[in-house]
């Protein structure tokens, strides 16, 4: 940076000549000064400081000396803000950026000017510029961001920010092959989007073969194709994003086939090997073709000892002795005539890898102080042996043979080394060095809570100390497995705290430590406690009011049972064994389905039970279903309809027999101008304002969902013709 600057001076005779007096450290590197003025001036190259001694002289010869500092410091680099862009986000997934600065002087200061588009709904800007949040809604925008440093120097930037939504795409690129007369199911599989999923047929795409439906809330492909074909389908999925939902589309081809290719039994000549006294991984044999139930056996050969084949084709057990076996597996289908194949397949069992000890060290005990520790083992077969080859374990403890157990009381405090070895009955063997440190003092143990209390879901949990007594202090504290989400556990003082956050409330049971201080080995005591959170959710209860009548020997329809509050999913019961009408049955989802045997009306107390945890919520109502006598088909009487004449009043009413009143009428096309037919009577009224010739669909249906539809001529005339 430039730098200028004139040396003041008072007295003497003008004219006045400056200088540095020879001798005395020159000006920074890029300074000059003007001797007839004394302006030092330029642009310093180096930093640093000097200290130069300046001579002033005027005209009468009289002079000064006066030694000045002038220091040098490295130019602040300008204010910026470094960041370009600013990555793209999806809507109601978590987003989080930082902008980046760079010149100036901190602290910084972020924020947007004025006037500047806000950020997307769910986002918010820090002080220390950090953009973070879940957007809500889907948004492209450019804001103007504001840096402003400690000097009060601000600088502004434009950057783009685009809220996308999740891209929607069906998942599912193929479709089973179906068979003609078979019951058929497959489900579409979509990724991506908002919301709720519905499922459809593009326009243009063939309907799907008949017999088969699909469901457009799951996407699922069901029901019994009646004849072979081979179909390209467009299929659509539709979300909820807003404003404007996405939709999706993919052709998958469908093939209902006819008869089933031969029984071919495709699992590999070779079976998966297995090893001597360990379980042998459930393998399942495969096949492809045939009709229906597969069923499997062994028609010769057989496998090894301690294994067996289901007859499902599922190979299990745990094999007794090595070696390979190649036995023919045969499967048969469930068609008629059935269909029958045969395949050797090779199995080998091996001897399993010889014992290793898996433990490292055992614990310190302590004097006079009961002690049980067992040392660990894997592999091997059959039973093992246990044994001291050197050294000796403390006095008071005793080596179990069988089991590797070391328990006793020890009567002497000090370090004792020792060797192990463990012996299958192959035999193979596995040889530990370890040493057990006997502390003189009584171990620490924690001697309260003796339970803890239980928590709630964003509720302060109660500060809760832990005591021990014994060993030597300061006491330092652990616990395994960690606490629930947003509770803490101090290793100094022993104190539970904090507040159990969403997702977090259940049973859990945590094993805490604490070590003391005794030397040269810590002493540890533990303690098991059981934790409960419990979610913080609403009562449950049903919703449904009333359930619709039915009619005896028709199949009864009801929307499933519903209910609010509490953790879903719900189980659904008859409370006490509850009756319904005779002849209905009630599921586990809410659903009461069947067909009535037996007129009359029943109440029924139904029950609901959530799946809060760790304590369920239930609630119960009594609700009332009236089955009518089996009434006789519904039918429409009226016959014909009269003439009307345009813009004059016109009047009837339908009249249906049968059925479970009360009837709902509707018609198909819609009648002359100026007519109406009203639902709940059947009547015929107003006044038309066009002449028509035209016949009519009428409908009514009861209220057991029964239908009837009768085609009527209505003819409107002119005023002026003739009857």
């Amino acid at each position: 940076m430039s730098y200028d600057i004139t040396l003041a001076l008072s007295g003497g005779t003008p004219t006045y000549t400056w200088s540095v007096v020879p001798g005395s450290p020159a000006l920074p590197d890029g300074l000059v000064l003007t001797p007839s003025t004394g302006n030092i001036s330029g642009t310093p190259t180096t930093t640093g400081t000097r200290l130069t001694e300046f001579k002033l002289q005027d005209s009468k010869g009289d002079s000064v000396q006066k030694v000045l500092s002038i220091t040098v410091n490295i130019a602040p680099t300008p204010l910026t803000i470094l960041t370009n862009s600013l990555p793209s986000g999806s809507i109601n997934q978590p987003y989080a950026v930082a902008l980046s600065p760079t010149g100036g002087t901190t602290p910084y200061t972020w924020g947007l000017k004025a006037g500047s588009s806000p950020l997307p709904s769910g986002l918010t800007l820090s002080n220390n510029g950090i953009i973070s949040g879940t957007p809500t809604v889907t948004k492209t925008a450019t804001h103007t961001f504001t840096l402003t440093d400690a000097t009060s120097l601000t600088v502004e930037k434009a950057l783009q920010l685009a809220i996308r939504a999740t891209p929607l795409s069906i998942m599912t690129t193929s479709l089973p092959q179906g068979t003609a007369n078979q019951s058929y199911s497959a489900t579409l599989a979509a990724t991506g989007g908002t919301g709720a999923y519905t499922w459809g047929l593009a326009g243009g795409s063939p309907a799907l073969p008949t017999g088969l439906t699909l469901n457009p809330s799951t996407g699922a492909i069901s029901g019994i194709p009646t004849g072979t074909s081979s179909t390209n389908y467009t299929f659509t999925v539709t979300d909820q994003t807003p404003p404007t939902p996405q939709t999706a589309t993919r052709t998958l081809q469908l093939i209902i086939g006819g008869a089933p290719p031969d029984l071919i039994i495709t699992t590999n000549s070779s079976l998966p090997s297995g090893m001597v006294t360990q379980s042998y991984n459930n393998v399942t044999l495969t096949s492809t073709g045939g009709t229906g139930t597969k069923t499997w056996d062994i028609s010769s050969g057989s496998l090894p000892i301690g294994l067996n084949l289901s007859s499902s084709g599922v190979i299990a057990g745990t094999p007794t002795t090595p070696g390979t076996s190649s036995p023919t597996f045969r499967v048969r289908d469930s068609g008629t005539p059935q269909d029958t194949t045969t395949k050797s397949l090779s199995i080998t069992i091996n001897l399993p890898s010889a014992p290793n000890i898996t433990t490292t060290s055992l614990p310190a005990g302590s004097f006079n102080v009961a002690y049980n520790q067992t040392v660990s083992v894997t592999g091997g077969v059959g039973s093992l042996v246990w044994g001291v080859t050197s050294g000796s374990l403390p006095p008071g403890l005793d080596l179990n043979a069988s089991n590797g157990n070391i328990s006793g009381t020890p009567t002497s405090a000090g370090s004792f080394s020792f060797a192990l070895r463990v012996t299958d009955q192959i035999p193979q063997s596995d040889q530990q060095n370890f040493t057990i440190a006997i502390n003189a003092s009584t171990p620490p143990s924690i001697t309260s809570p003796s339970s803890l209390q239980a928590g709630t879901v964003n509720q302060p949990y109660p500060n809760t100390q832990l005591t021990a007594t014994g060993g030597t202090q300061p006491y330092f504290w652990s616990v395994n497995p960690a606490l629930p989400n947003g509770l803490t556990f101090n290793p100094s003082s022993g104190v539970i705290s904090g507040t159990p956050l969403s997702g977090s409330n259940g049973n859990s049971l945590h094993e805490f430590t604490v070590t003391d201080s005794t030397m040269p080995i810590n002493q540890q005591g533990r303690k098991k406690l059981s934790l409960t959170v419990i979610a913080n959710v609403t009562p449950v209860t049903i919703t449904t009011t009333s359930l619709p009548n039915g009619t005896v020997g028709q199949s009864y329809n009801a929307p499933e049972l519903t209910a609010s509050g509490g953790t879903s999913p719900y189980n659904w019961s008859r409370n006490n064994g509850s009756p319904l009408p005779q002849g209905l049955r009630l599921s586990a989802s809410g659903s009461i389905t069947g067909t009535p045997t037996t007129a009359g009306t029943t109440s029924t107390t139904f029950g609901v039970q959530d799946s809060t945890i760790p304590n369920q919520q239930s609630a119960t109502k009594s609700l009332s279903i009236t089955i009518s006598a089996e009434s006789s088909p519904l039918t429409i009487t009226t016959r014909s309809l009269p003439d009307g004449r345009r813009n004059q009043p016109y009047a009837d009413t339908l009249e249906a027999s049968g059925g479970l009143p009360p009837y709902t009428w509707s018609v198909t096309p819609p009648l002359p101008t100026g007519l109406t037919l009203a639902p709940t009577t059947g009547e015929l009224s107003g006044t038309p304002t066009t002449t028509s010739n035209i016949r009519h669909d009428f409908t009514v249906r009861d209220s057991a969902n029964q239908t009837n539809t009768r085609e009527l001529r209505l003819r409107i005339r002119n005023t002026s013709d003739d009857d």
